[in-house]
């Protein structure tokens, strides 16, 4: 289930390194748009939590003999036992981390950090995470953002294009919003 449904509020921070100086001239000479390899080799990210919740505690398998286990606990599939709580899973018996399982378990969600990584970019990007057997798949939770409508040549600067193409839409006041006036 993903994270953001129960509350959890979790994000992926990509940085970048600096190109070494040694490669720091041909990185320079090559257009922006072939620069993705160099970018990615150059990517680093990792993951931060705001605060535990039930969503992201992690679980490990507990190694200790379970000699107190009894009929109730084993049928509920947790409970008490050596005095500490556990939980049945489908690997046995397990114990709280104490600490967010994206943490606890980086490499189970590596794969799926770096593909977001190369999509998302540069960045602290919120994200949700979605839990299998073994695995963490980390999810992009931004919105989708709708790009701006196109300018209008016609009616000079701030001015974009309506749906229609023909009808013009005002500048906005607030930044980041296109106005709801026409005047064509």
């Amino acid at each position: 289930m993903p994270a953001s449904e129960n509350g959890a509020t979790h994000y992926l921070v990509v940085t970048l390194d600096p190109v070494p100086e040694k490669d720091r001239a041909e990185y320079d000479a090559a257009p922006a748009d072939e620069r993705g390899d160099w970018d990615s080799d150059r990517r680093q990210y990792t993951v931060e939590c705001a605060g535990l919740t039930q969503a992201c505690h992690g679980w490990i398998e507990c190694q200790k003999p379970h000699d107190d286990l009894t009929q109730d606990v084993e049928d509920e599939g947790e409970g008490v036992l050596h005095g500490v709580y556990h939980q049945r899973f489908h690997f046995g018996w397990a114990v709280e981390t104490g600490q967010c399982s994206l943490y606890a378990f980086p490499d189970s969600w590596c794969d799926s950090g770096y593909e977001l990584a190369n999509e998302l970019g540069e960045g602290r990007h919120p994200i949700d995470f979605d839990w299998d057997d073994e695995y963490v798949t980390l999810l992009s939770a931004a919105k989708p953002s709708t790009p701006p409508a196109p300018l209008c040549r016609q009616c000079g600067p701030g001015y974009r294009l309506g749906d229609d193409g023909c009808r013009h839409i005002k500048p906005s006041t607030s930044p980041g919003r296109l106005g709801g006036g026409t005047d064509g």
